[in-house]
């Protein structure tokens, strides 16, 4: 396991440092799109849309290690990667085409037909959210939450019978958007500002620093549970020492790369992102022990998936945005 994230680590960071400071701002946002697409199969995965009484409860299901395997030699474990199988699927569906377009297979097919159109508004949702980051405009960017939600009320009062089904497909849909696309699209609009490369680097250096002080704070002096119902193992002795790391990480990196920021204000800026960091981590435990899986998906060997990576990011991101525009 810790050799596949090493060789993880080593195949997609200098990719990943190449695209966000060299590359050009269209591929990143790109980048950023594909990223919010397979964080949406992964968050509908996790907590799934509305199925028919009978149908199966597989909340996780497609994120199975075992639908990504395809050694062995039975039939179907050779079929092609384009080569769907509909009937067998469990997952209720949530990432039909615009997911599968972007991966080329995909290990969850739609159950129920009813929820390829809350698919579709999500991708094109999470397409436009990206558009106007992309173009700037906070604005428009804004406004898609709202946009959203018209045409999901729209789609699902005629496509879901009238109960409780309606108001649990609108709430995770709604959270969904939100939660990935609408927050990473923030990662656009900081690269598209003066030093947005370097800015999204000194976030997530100072995300990463914070998970690690945390964990490494938490092994040796942690005590107190910080949230036992949601993750057990977190101590407040952990999140204390991992806000230290995280301001430690953030005061060096603007005195070598940034120069123009007051050491309050380096302060207040990595205090801050650090707990968002540590609250979207606490957000993504939550959403899997509701899962009851482990992690979020298995296309990052010794990593997890999508959200497991970024879930401090995430919830970071906006942060970063208010700070760099408004607030510094």
């Amino acid at each position: 396991m810790l050799l596949k994230r090493w060789l993880t680590a080593i195949v997609l960071l200098p990719l990943l440092l190449l695209i966000l400071l060299w590359g050009t701002p269209l591929m990143f946002t790109c980048l950023v799109f594909v990223i919010s697409l397979l964080g949406l199969r992964e968050y509908f995965c996790i907590v799934p849309l509305p199925v028919h009484g009978d149908a199966p409860d597989c909340r996780g299901a497609c994120l199975d290690p075992a639908h990504f395997d395809d050694a062995g030699g039975s039939e179907e474990k050779k079929k092609s990667k384009t080569d769907i199988d509909l009937d067998n699927s469990c997952c209720p569906e949530v990432s039909h085409s615009f997911i599968l377009s972007v991966l080329g297979r995909c290990p969850n097919y739609i159950k129920e037909k009813r929820n390829i159109g809350v698919a579709l508004i999500s991708g094109v949702t999470a397409f436009f959210m990206m558009v106007a980051a992309h173009n700037a405009s906070l604005g428009l960017m804004l406004l898609m939450p709202a946009l959203n939600v018209m045409a999901l009320t729209l789609l699902v009062l005629v496509v879901y019978a009238p109960g409780s089904d309606i108001l649990r497909a609108i709430e995770t849909q709604i959270q969904g958007v939100v939660y990935v696309p609408f927050f990473l699209s923030f990662l656009v609009l900081l690269r598209g500002g003066d030093n947005g490369g370097l800015w999204i680097v000194w976030l997530w250096l100072m995300v990463a620093a914070g998970d690690t002080g945390a964990f490494y704070c938490g092994s040796y002096y942690g005590k107190r549970p910080l949230s036992p119902r949601i993750s057990p193992n977190k101590t407040i002795e952990g999140a204390l020492g991992g806000l230290v790391f995280a301001m430690g990480v953030g005061v060096g990196f603007e005195a070598l790369f940034i120069h123009d920021i007051s050491f309050l204000g380096t302060l207040g800026f990595a205090l801050t992102a650090s707990m968002a960091g540590q609250i979207g981590d606490l957000f993504e435990s939550a959403l899997k022990r509701t899962g009851g899986i482990k992690d979020s998906g298995h296309l990052l060997p010794g990593h997890g998936g999508v959200l497991d990576r970024l879930d401090g990011v995430i919830f970071a991101a906006p942060v970063a945005y208010l700070f760099k525009e408004f607030l510094l």
